[in-house]
C-alpha cells in the first residue's frame, strides 16, 4: 500500500487530523473548527503575546524529526512568555507544508501535529486554532498568549551593581550544533556525552518557575531568554537598560565536557559558549542585596541558577579571564538573514 501524502487528503482532511489530535486541548468559548477564537481575561491580568516562526531549511537540522521540530516551535515561543513572568495559556499555530509531505510517522504531518500537542501538554497551553497553507518547505508559526497577574519583567530595568544570573549550563548547544550541523566532534567523544549535547538541540527545554518566583517577590530588574545566544541576550538587556556588564569566565557554568570538546575540535570555547544560541534558558538581573534570599528560596523549590557577572555603568560588555580582559562588543549571536551559524 502506497503511503498517503498531504496532497492525497487535502486541507479539510488535514484540518480534521488537527481537530482529532488537538481538539481536546481547545478553548471553551468558540469550540470545534470555528474560524475565530475568543479569550476572556480577568482583571487585573496582563495579556502577554509572543510569536515565533520555525522554518525547516534554516531551523531544522536533518537529524530532527517533524515531531521534534514542532515541539521545539512550542518551546521557543513559550520561553519568551515565561521569561516575562507570565503563565503561557493559549496558542494559535499557522502551518505551511508541502503537498508531498507524508501523513504518517514522526517525519510526517501527524508527527508534526503530535509534536505540537506534546509541547502544549508539557507547558500547560490550550490550543485555540490556526491556519494551514501549502508551501515548498515546512513552516511552523506559533503564537502563544500568556497571563501575567503580577505584571511583567522588562529588558530595560537593569541597574549598575545588579548581578547577572542565568538558569542553565553553558556550551551544550554549541557542541550540539557542531555535531549536527558542522560535523565536528572528537573521535573519542563518549556516547552519553554526545547524546546530551545533541538532545539540547533536538529536545530543548525552558525553565518554568524561575521568572514567576522572581517577579512575585520583586527580586528581578530585567530578563530575557537566551535563544539567539548568551552574549546577544546580555547585549539586549544592556542596550535596553543603557548599561554595560562584566562577566567572569571562571564563574560561568560551563557544562562538563565542553572545554575538552573545543580543544579536540580546534574551536574557540568563548565563541562556542557565548554565540551558539537556542539554549532557551533565562538570563536575569537582580539587586545584589537580594541574592541570599533568592538562593534560599530557590533551594527550597529545587531550582538552580548561576551568578555569571554584574551590571556596570560603563557601556561595554567585558569578559575577565585569569590573564586578561576581553571586550565582547564585537562578537555577535545568531541572527536571521546573516551568515549561517558556525561553531
Amino acid at each position: 500500500m502506497v503511503a498517503k501524502t498531504v496532497s492525497d487528503i487535502g486541507e479539510r482532511g488535514l484540518i480534521h487530523i488537527i481537530s482529532e489530535l488537538l481538539g481536546g486541548l481547545g478553548n471553551d468559548i468558540l469550540t470545534g473548527e470555528d474560524d475565530a477564537v475568543a479569550i476572556k481575561l480577568k482583571d487585573p491580568s496582563t495579556l502577554v503575546i509572543n510569536t515565533d516562526m520555525l522554518v525547516s531549511t534554516t531551523d531544522v537540522p536533518p537529524q530532527m524529526t517533524l515531531f521534534q521540530a514542532a515541539r521545539k516551535a512550542v518551546v521557543m515561543t513559550v520561553s519568551d512568555i515565561l521569561v516575562k513572568g507570565a503563565n503561557p495559556k493559549w496558542a494559535v499555530v499557522a502551518l505551511g507544508i508541502s503537498g508531498n509531505l507524508p501523513v504518517e510517522g514522526d517525519r510526517g504531518f501527524k508527527g508534526l501535529i503530535s509534536g505540537l500537542k506534546a509541547g502544549f501538554l508539557e507547558y500547560g497551553v490550550q490550543y485555540l486554532g490556526g491556519d494551514l497553507n501549502e508551501t515548498k518547505e515546512t513552516v511552523i508559526s506559533c503564537t502563544v498568549f500568556g497571563d501575567a497577574p503580577n505584571g511583567v519583567i522588562p529588558r530595560s530595568g537593569a541597574k549598575p551593581g545588579d548581578l547577572l544570573i542565568c538558569t542553565g549550563e553553558m556550551g551544550k548547544t554549541g557542541c550540539g550544533f557542531s555535531i549536527l550541523v558542522n560535523n565536528k566532534e572528537p573521535n573519542d567523544l563518549e556516547e552519553d556525552q554526545r547524546k546530551q549535547f545533541i538532545d539540547t538541540i533536538l529536545i530543548p527545554k525552558t525553565p518554568i518557575n524561575h521568572s514567576r518566583i522572581l517577579l512575585e517577590n520583586n527580586w528581578v530588574t530585567a530578563s530575557c531568554d537566551s535563544s539567539d545566544g548568551i552574549l546577544a541576550t546580555i547585549r539586549e538587556i544592556c542596550k535596553s537598560s543603557n548599561v554595560g556588564a562584566i562577566l567572569e569566565w571562571n564563574s560561568l557554568p560551563i557544562a562538563k565536557g565542553v572545554i575538552e570538546f573545543c580543544q579536540n575540535t580546534n574551536q574557540n570555547p568563548i565563541d562556542l559558549v557565548f554565540n551558539a544560541g537556542e539554549e532557551f534558558f533565562h538570563i536575569f538581573t537582580i539587586p545584589k542585596i537580594k541574592l541570599s534570599a533568592i538562593q534560599e528560596h530557590f533551594k527550597k523549590n529545587v531550582l538552580s541558577f548561576y551568578v555569571i557577572g554584574k551590571i556596570t555603568e560603563q557601556k561595554k560588555i567585558l569578559l575577565r579571564t585569569e590573564d586578561t580582559e576581553i571586550n565582547l562588543d564585537e562578537q555577535t549571536g545568531y541572527e536571521h538573514f546573516r551568515k549561517k551559524r558556525e561553531n
